[in-house]
């Protein structure tokens, strides 16, 4: 059977693209920031031949060396495709790519799954998207899938058609996003303070216990929750019988700079925690959340969940990389569990029309660069931080607060 490999295919140098500077976020303790996956087109299947394939598989006939076949070409996604395969003489395993026929203008990105003919065996998609290329050297190393002699020629294995080798392979094309991250300052002496109660003045008495807390933190990095307490006497209480404990205490050692990267493990607990950030006003640990959850947690399965969520909250960036995975794979977005309180929004379904519809039109100007309405929300909020503005809002409200600013340095 077939088995994947996560390593990306490697391009040769003229046909490599320039190579991107890394990007860091500050407050990821120096962590590269990771390309996010967004589908781009819907899955199509292809099917590549090789005629006369159960006689050159006669591994004596190779020779001493690995032999490279290549089979019938197909085209899905505007590109003519081909598979090759290589099989080792004197050996029985067989390893299999898709290539391009043609060198690509632009960088192609691809999730890849070849499909299994043998009972009781299904093929999963890619652990990771690769980057395809053209190839003109057989010796090429690449992103294979493995199997045997053995299982192209079984019989009942549905692999020959008579002496030609048949396999079909899906293919979903891919757009690669760096995702922004707020700028968060590094963990400071103020931490310590978060295991000093002696020097609290305030009680807050949480679902399953309670968390003693200073004011004047408060009032800088939450100042929601400060106009709660600003009035109560010295050790004073306030009742937040919502907010579970665990929750509450991930949010307070973020305000108090013990932790830059909130610890949340699935998507569940960052929404907790994003909706507790926007409850108390601490926007720069629920715009850090917001790209969390579309950076490792946003998938075709809960984005129509998940754009309901980002329209509530008002998480332009998280609301933008929902439609996104709708308009590269609408069919299974459609049938997700979210999709009928989607349905019921006509605002939304406006917004996602618009929005796909956008996508397609030229973002250059007549000078080769993105106008202001172009840009995504990462790209917005980069240029919103380096001028030191709001980050927060609807990117109708971004694009508006972004264009003023230039209006008025123009003038």
């Amino acid at each position: 059977m077939f088995s994947s490999s996560s390593s990306s295919i490697v391009m040769d140098q003229a046909s490599q693209p320039p190579r991107k500077k890394r990007r860091v976020a500050v407050g990821h303790k120096g962590r590269s920031l990771s390309p996010t996956y967004i589908p781009k087109s819907e899955v199509r299947t292809m099917r590549f031949c090789l005629d006369g394939f159960r006689g050159l598989s006669d591994y004596p006939a190779f020779g001493s060396f690995e032999r490279y076949l290549d089979t019938s070409s197909d085209s899905a996604h505007g590109l003519s495709w081909r598979a090759r395969i290589k099989i080792i003489p004197g050996a029985n395993p067989v390893s299999l790519k898709i290539v391009l026929n043609e060198r690509p203008k632009h960088k192609v990105i691809a999730q890849v799954r070849f499909q299994s003919k043998i009972p009781g065996v299904g093929f999963q998609w890619d652990d990771s998207p690769v980057a395809v290329d053209f190839f003109d050297d057989q010796k090429r190393a690449g992103k294979c899938y493995n199997t045997t002699c053995s299982n192209l020629l079984h019989p009942e294995h549905g692999f020959m058609d008579g002496n030609t080798l048949v396999v079909d392979v899906d293919v979903q094309l891919m757009e690669e996003k760096y995702l922004w991250y707020p700028t968060i300052e590094p963990a400071s002496t103020l931490a310590r303070m978060l295991g000093m109660p002696e020097t609290s003045d305030v009680v807050l008495d949480v679902i399953d216990g309670e968390c003693q807390v200073h004011r004047c933190v408060l009032a800088v990095q939450a100042p929601a929750l400060y106009e709660l307490v600003k009035e109560l006497p010295l050790q004073g209480r306030l009742e937040l019988k919502t907010v579970q404990r665990k929750t509450f205490t991930t949010f307070l050692e973020f305000i108090y700079g013990k932790e830059t990267i909130p610890n949340v493990d699935n998507d569940s607990d960052a929404k907790s925690l994003l909706v507790l950030a926007d409850r108390f006003g601490c926007t720069n640990l629920k715009l850090h959340l917001e790209s969390r959850i579309a950076e490792s947690f946003l998938c075709k399965e809960n984005a129509a969940e998940l754009l309901l969520f980002a329209d509530s909250y008002s998480c332009a960036l998280l609301k933008e990389l929902s439609m996104d995975v709708y308009a590269g794979d609408p069919k299974n977005v459609i049938q997700s569990d979210g999709w009928d309180m989607i349905r019921q929004s006509p605002h939304i379904l406006e917004e996602l029309l618009h929005h796909v519809s956008f996508k397609h039109m030229p973002s250059d100007n007549a000078h080769g660069t993105k106008g202001i309405e172009h840009l995504d929300v990462s790209g917005l909020r980069q240029e919103l931080q380096s001028a030191g503005l709001e980050l927060e809002g609807s990117k109708k409200q971004l694009i508006e607060r972004l264009q003023s600013t230039k209006d008025q340095e123009d003038s």
